[in-house]
């Protein structure tokens, strides 16, 4: 059942009419033709204009990591052997017609407990060894260091086991990030519709305030923010505020900083509709 979750557009000159929030709604990864980026001989790894088709843009640089030295292995520690891994998987993301998609069929995602099994971060496992595994796994850590405001909020290195039985591979923890997705909170759930809308309006100005943020920062932009990527905190019934999370390929881009806010709102609006809208 699609729940529904219509948004005003914040631009008012933007006549946009934003369709219903879905959870299997495939963004960055679907519909990418063979194009490889010539900057990697990697089989598999796309350009910023094959992910983002309609809304490339000049000031949108590339794919995120597309030029780091991925051979430089940074995953040669072993991870604690206390990293405590939920048997129990994160279930993967689902392509309009119900199927994996590709990028999540080669990773596996579970939740990290402590002794009282208490969940307490999240770890994302390669389930292969390819050229291009190896590459993702370190440009999603390069990402996180350019993120997050604490290295103690994330770790990475082998682990023997998981998520492939007898063997090592890459593994990337990240503390549990506080929120829900907004679709699934009570808070919205139970609203009456004016008060539903009210709190889209406020979601989605505090998700671009967010998006904009890393972009002027950092020269970062994430661009896969559907809903399952964003977790909303709640002050009574109110958002308080909204985090970013899976700062993986194929969202991830290098961006001018140099970037008008004015450009850069068109884009936002025009790809929030895309990342959120009705199967």
């Amino acid at each position: 059942m699609t729940r529904s979750f219509l948004i005003l557009p914040l631009i008012a000159s933007l006549c946009i009419t934003f369709p219903a929030f879905t959870h299997a709604a495939p963004t960055a990864s679907q519909n990418v033709t063979n194009f490889q980026l010539e900057a990697r001989n990697v089989p598999g790894i796309y350009s910023k204009a094959d992910i983002l088709k309609e809304h490339d843009r000049s000031w949108i640089l590339g794919v995120y990591g597309e030029d780091l030295d991925y051979k430089r292995n940074i995953f040669t520690k072993t991870l604690p052997i206390h990293t405590r891994i939920s048997n129990s998987d994160i279930p993967p993301r689902l392509d309009d017609n119900g199927g994996v998609l590709e990028r999540y069929s080669r990773t596996k995602i579970a939740y990290v407990l402590d002794d009282q099994d208490q969940t307490i971060g999240v770890a994302k496992g390669y389930l292969k060894n390819e050229e291009l595994d190896k590459w993702e796994a370190h440009a999603e850590v390069k990402a996180l260091q350019a993120t997050a405001k604490s290295s103690h909020e994330f770790d990475y290195g082998k682990k023997y086991g998981w998520p492939v039985a007898y063997d090592f591979r890459p593994v990337i923890v990240m503390n549990y990030v506080e929120g829900v997705d907004i679709v699934d909170s009570e808070q919205y759930q139970n609203a009456p519709r004016k008060e539903q809308k009210e709190m889209e309006k406020r979601y989605m100005k505090l998700l671009q305030n967010e998006v904009y943020y890393y972009v002027k920062k950092k020269g970062i932009l994430h661009a896969d923010f559907h809903s399952g990527n964003v977790r909303v905190t709640f002050n009574g019934g109110k958002i308080k505020k909204v985090k970013l999370i899976d700062w993986g390929y194929p969202g991830v881009f290098t961006v001018k900083k140099s970037v008008s806010e004015k450009d850069f709102k068109t884009w936002f609006v025009e790809r929030f509709a895309f990342c959120n809208r009705q199967k």
